[in-house]
Protein backbone atom coordinates (compact mmCIF):
# COMPACT_ATOMS: atom_id res chain seq x y z
CA UNK A 1 0.00 0.00 0.00
CA UNK A 2 1.43 3.42 -0.93
CA UNK A 3 2.38 5.81 1.85
CA UNK A 4 -0.10 8.59 2.45
CA UNK A 5 0.73 11.13 5.17
CA UNK A 6 -2.96 11.86 5.59
CA UNK A 7 -3.96 8.29 6.34
CA UNK A 8 -0.70 6.97 7.84
CA UNK A 9 0.92 9.80 9.77
CA UNK A 10 -1.84 11.95 11.25
CA UNK A 11 -3.72 9.19 13.14
CA UNK A 12 -0.59 8.05 14.99
CA UNK A 13 0.46 11.62 15.83
CA UNK A 14 -3.04 12.42 17.10
CA UNK A 15 -3.12 9.22 19.17
CA UNK A 16 0.26 10.04 20.72
CA UNK A 17 -0.82 13.61 21.48
CA UNK A 18 -4.03 12.35 23.10
CA UNK A 19 -2.02 10.03 25.38
CA UNK A 20 0.61 12.61 26.31
CA UNK A 21 -1.79 15.55 26.70
CA UNK A 22 -5.17 14.28 27.92
CA UNK A 23 -6.39 17.84 28.58
CA UNK A 24 -6.10 18.77 24.90
CA UNK A 25 -9.47 18.67 23.14
CA UNK A 26 -9.11 16.90 19.76
CA UNK A 27 -11.94 16.94 17.22
CA UNK A 28 -12.43 15.50 13.74
CA UNK A 29 -14.51 18.06 11.83
CA UNK A 30 -14.95 19.10 8.18
CA UNK A 31 -12.60 21.64 6.56
CA UNK A 32 -15.04 24.55 6.58
CA UNK A 33 -15.68 24.13 10.29
CA UNK A 34 -11.94 23.87 11.04
CA UNK A 35 -11.33 27.17 9.25
CA UNK A 36 -14.31 28.85 10.91
CA UNK A 37 -13.35 27.80 14.46
CA UNK A 38 -9.77 29.00 13.96
CA UNK A 39 -11.00 32.33 12.55
CA UNK A 40 -13.25 32.79 15.58
CA UNK A 41 -10.39 31.98 17.96
CA UNK A 42 -12.21 29.00 19.48
CA UNK A 43 -9.23 26.74 18.67
CA UNK A 44 -5.53 27.43 18.48
CA UNK A 45 -4.64 24.98 15.72
CA UNK A 46 -6.45 23.34 12.82
CA UNK A 47 -5.13 20.73 10.40
CA UNK A 48 -6.92 20.70 7.04
CA UNK A 49 -6.52 21.30 3.34
CA UNK A 50 -5.61 24.84 2.31
CA UNK A 51 -8.54 26.98 1.27
CA UNK A 52 -8.63 30.15 -0.79
CA UNK A 53 -11.48 31.46 1.38
CA UNK A 54 -9.61 31.42 4.69
CA UNK A 55 -9.02 35.15 5.04
CA UNK A 56 -6.67 36.21 7.82
CA UNK A 57 -5.21 32.74 8.43
CA UNK A 58 -1.66 31.56 7.89
CA UNK A 59 -1.30 28.14 6.26
CA UNK A 60 1.91 26.16 6.73
CA UNK A 61 2.40 23.03 4.61
CA UNK A 62 2.93 19.94 6.77
CA UNK A 63 3.48 17.56 3.84
CA UNK A 64 2.37 16.92 0.27
CA UNK A 65 0.06 14.00 -0.34
CA UNK A 66 -0.08 11.99 -3.53
CA UNK A 67 -3.46 11.24 -5.07
CA UNK A 68 -4.15 8.66 -7.77
CA UNK A 69 -7.03 8.12 -10.19
CA UNK A 70 -8.75 4.74 -10.18
CA UNK A 71 -10.55 3.71 -13.35
CA UNK A 72 -12.67 0.69 -14.20
CA UNK A 73 -11.31 -1.60 -16.97
CA UNK A 74 -13.72 -0.37 -19.66
CA UNK A 75 -13.34 3.39 -19.00
CA UNK A 76 -12.31 5.50 -22.00
CA UNK A 77 -9.31 6.85 -20.01
CA UNK A 78 -8.01 3.43 -18.89
CA UNK A 79 -5.50 2.97 -21.77
CA UNK A 80 -3.91 6.38 -21.09
CA UNK A 81 -0.54 6.53 -19.33
CA UNK A 82 -1.40 9.93 -17.78
CA UNK A 83 -4.60 11.82 -17.06
CA UNK A 84 -4.64 15.61 -16.89
CA UNK A 85 -6.99 17.57 -14.66
CA UNK A 86 -7.91 21.21 -14.95
CA UNK A 87 -7.97 23.14 -11.69
CA UNK A 88 -10.62 25.78 -11.20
Amino acid sequence: MPYSPTSNCIPSVVAELACESPNVNLQDIVMEEVIHTVQLGRVELGITFESETADGLNFQTLFNDRFIALLPPKNVLTPAKTVSFVTC
